[in-house]
Formats: C-alpha cells, structure tokens, sequence
C-alpha cells in the first residue's frame, strides 16, 4: 500500500470514520464480575471493590480528544463499566438499570442523576471503550495531516484488531437501534459527529491535491465507514480476514485513486 508509515499505531477504531473504521491497538476490556458488596444510595459515595475502569478498543467512535478525559466522577465510571459488563452479557434488552446499578454497588438513583436511561448508558459505554484513530494519526506529525497516509494505516489494522467488548458493545447498538428511536438517534448523531470531522479531514486534503477534487466528500466518507463496519460483522461471527499482502495491495489501489489526476501527473 502506500508505504505505511512507521510505528504506526496498532489499532482501529474509527473503522468508520476512515477507511477502516479507524481504529487502533486495542486492551480487551475485563468484564467486572458481579460483584456482593452493599448498595450505595449516595450518588458521590465510593463502593467497595471498585471496578477498574477498562481498556480501550479503537474501532470506534469516541469524543475527539488525544487521550481519554480525567474524569471527576467516578461514580459515573463505575456505571458506565457496570453497564458494559451487562450489556455484554444479556445484550440491550435484556439489561436492566437496577441490575446495572447493583452491579456498580449503587442503587439507580445514581444512574438517573446522570442519565436519561439506558440508551445514554449505553452510548457512555460505547465512547469508554472505543477510541478515535484518526484523531490519534492526525496528531502524530509523522503524517502531516495526509489523510491518504492515515487511510492506508487504518486500513491495515482492520485486519489485525481482534473483536473486543467495545466493538461488541457497538454491535449492540446497531442491533438495539433497529428496535428503540431513542439509541438510533444517539447512534446517528455519534456518527454525524465522526463524519463531519473525517469529512474536514478529506476536504483539507482536496485543498492540498492530495485527493481529486472531482470525488465527492460524503461519498468517500460513507464508503469508509460501510469498510469499517462491514469488519465488525466480520469480527461478530469469527470470519477470516483476507491475507494481508492481497488486502494492502487492495488499499494501496484504493487510495492511490483517491489521488488528483492533475497533481499525479
């Protein structure tokens, strides 16, 4: 493929906001055990045997930031990885807020003085364990803000990230938004997010003739994320990825068609 640029990250999690989805190396979360410990009805209040706050996967959407927020909450943490060892366990439907707050050692007072419901649990937990490649890549100087060079290495790792619990988690979602208007409008609006910024990005690039001006922006953007999520199926049901040499020839022929013709020449 265009030559991958070196040390890149290992993971992907934009999958669908790049070319692959973009996303990057990812820590497989440990799923919190239920845990027999007294509930807690002081929102702020500590429980004991905490639930340490999981690993990220990198696939997919997160807040664009460089690095996960400090939060000043950790309550709120508590139940966001509670959530995610429910949901992952008994899928959306079957989880339930008071078994969400059990499992975080509070009762649900806590879960509705931070949120609306489960939706916004879920799309917390989505956001806790996915992380944006893209954001990661754009702020390495290595790549200069060449899309082009980010496309090729998000790419690449589709093949290598392993199917996690955020990426799991973001299954879910899809499933449950077929089902509940509230979750697909959160999951549209988290991806309207991703695609306008990916879309800045290929937008920058058409200004610095690094891709034609002729392509249409949302098209490509679209197209990437279809790639990206298109793996995540793939991960669900443990399907091959394809060899890696056959798949970088593929990415290089892609983005190089990306290129402006004028500025090729």
């Amino acid at each position: 493929m265009l030559a991958r640029p070196a040390a890149a990250p290992t993971s992907s999690m934009d999958a669908a906001a790049s070319l692959a989805s973009a996303a990057t190396s990812s820590n497989s979360p440990t799923r919190p055990p239920a845990m027999s410990r007294p509930l807690v009805g002081d929102a702020g209040a500590e429980p004991r045997g905490a639930i340490v706050a999981a690993g990220n996967n990198h696939r997919y959407p997160r807040a664009m930031t460089d690095a996960a927020p400090v939060s000043d909450d950790p309550t709120r943490d508590r139940l966001i990885e509670a959530a995610a060892a429910v949901f992952a366990e008994k899928g959306y439907d079957g989880a339930g807020v008071q078994e969400i707050a059990r499992r975080a050692g509070f009762t649900t007072g806590a879960i509705y003085g931070r949120f609306r419901g489960k939706a916004e649990l879920l799309l917390a937990a989505i956001e806790a364990h996915t992380t944006n490649e893209l954001e990661q890549l754009f702020a390495d100087h290595r790549f200069e803000g060449r899309v082009t060079d980010v496309i090729t290495t998000v790419g690449s790792h589709l093949l290598t990230d392993p199917f996690d619990e955020g990426q799991a988690l973001l299954l879910e979602a899809f499933v449950a938004a077929r089902r509940d208007a509230e979750v697909a409008e959160l999951m549209r609006e988290l991806l309207r997010q991703r695609a306008t910024t990916f879309a800045a990005l290929v937008e920058d690039a058409k200004a610095s003739g690094l891709v034609d001006e002729g392509l249409d922006t949302d098209a490509i953007v679209r197209f990437c994320h279809a790639v990206g999520f298109g793996f995540l199926l793939f991960g669900a049901i443990d399907l091959a990825p394809p060899r890696a040499d056959a798949w970088e020839i593929l990415i290089a022929r892609l983005v190089g068609a990306l290129g402006d013709p004028v500025t090729d020449r």
